[in-house]
């Protein structure tokens, strides 16, 4: 749309100036749906509560679980199943509460925007606007959907979002070359950037995940989230002393085989030390300090969920 002239942009769409009408916009907003970036309003219950046992020391206390079991070790089996399940549990309410309230926030954090129908302006929901609607744009606007500028007044925009740069950018409305990087597409508007001087009038070419935005948002679901300080050093503690009471409880059975001990015997012995050397408590007690800890915060209104 940038390489066209403003009028080959809007008969390309099948509006104009004016503005699509009521029922033409209805159609569109049937047609391809609403004007939403896919993932930022979902929230999904099962994946957090999957996301709980995603923790070496939660493997290494399973593991130690299973041996128990192996060995008829039926109670300390049972109580170490009984301490996951409730770490898991403790977890999952203070995540879902904690991803639940930034959902909610998100809903009422969505922008309105000025647009042309039947050639009146009307403010609607960013997530109402279609192919086609005509949006007057002003000065500290945010841009809820890439756009071809058709007029403007002395139009600065702030596009770090999306290329980095820092300095707002002026736009014009005259076409531009069709090998013009985005960067310096000086004709168009595009989706997260925010006005910082001057009005226009553009004319949407691209919603929800067909704008640049949405692109970028499509690639970042591929990402894996980063472990946080906390997540990193349970797990290096976990591997530590997994290490530790393997090597012990080895170096324990090798001492008993040479002795003429009785291999079982010595199996067993080496599985009870290392189950009782393992600290299946403390994800508990991690999970419930932090929610103790969450909940002042709560009260002092650091947080709110």
């Amino acid at each position: 749309m940038a390489c066209r002239k403003k009028e080959e942009a809007i008969k390309s769409l099948k509006s104009d100036e004016r503005g699509l009408n009521e029922k033409e916009a209805s159609k569109r907003l049937e047609k391809y749906g609403k004007n939403i970036i896919d993932g930022t309003n979902q929230l999904s219950g099962v994946k957090i509560l999957l996301s709980q046992f995603k923790s070496y020391i939660v493997y290494v206390l399973l593991g130690v679980a299973l041996i128990s079991l192996l060995i008829k070790h039926y109670v300390d089996a049972g109580v170490i199943f009984a301490i996951v399940i409730l770490n898991a549990g403790l977890g999952f309410i203070q995540q879902y509460k904690a991803e639940k309230s930034i959902v909610e926030l998100k809903k009422l954090l969505v922008p309105k925007c000025k647009v042309l129908r039947d050639g009146k302006m009307k403010i609607i929901s960013s997530t109402d606007v279609v192919l086609g609607d005509i949006l007057v744009i002003n000065t500290g606007d945010k841009i809820v959907a890439d756009c071809r500028i058709l007029s403007c007044d002395n139009l600065e925009v702030n596009e770090a979002i999306l290329t980095g740069e820092s300095l707002s950018i002026e736009k014009i409305y005259d076409k531009v070359s069709a090998n013009t990087i985005l960067a310096e597409r000086k004709n168009m508007l595009y989706t997260g950037t925010s006005v910082v001087k001057g009005n226009c009038k553009a004319v949407v070419v691209a919603t929800a995940m067909n704008t640049e935005f949405g692109k970028i948002a499509s690639g970042l679901e591929e990402i894996n989230i980063a472990e946080t300080p906390m997540q990193k050093k349970m797990s290096k503690f976990a591997m530590q002393i997994s290490i530790f009471v393997v090597l012990i409880a080895f170096i324990i059975a090798l001492v008993g085989i040479i002795g003429g001990k009785d291999k079982f015997e010595i199996f067993l012995i080496a599985v009870a030390l290392a189950t009782s050397a393992i600290p299946e408590g403390l994800p508990a007690v991690i999970t419930i300090s932090l929610a103790f800890a969450t909940k002042r915060m709560l009260k002092h209104n650091v947080i709110g969920f």
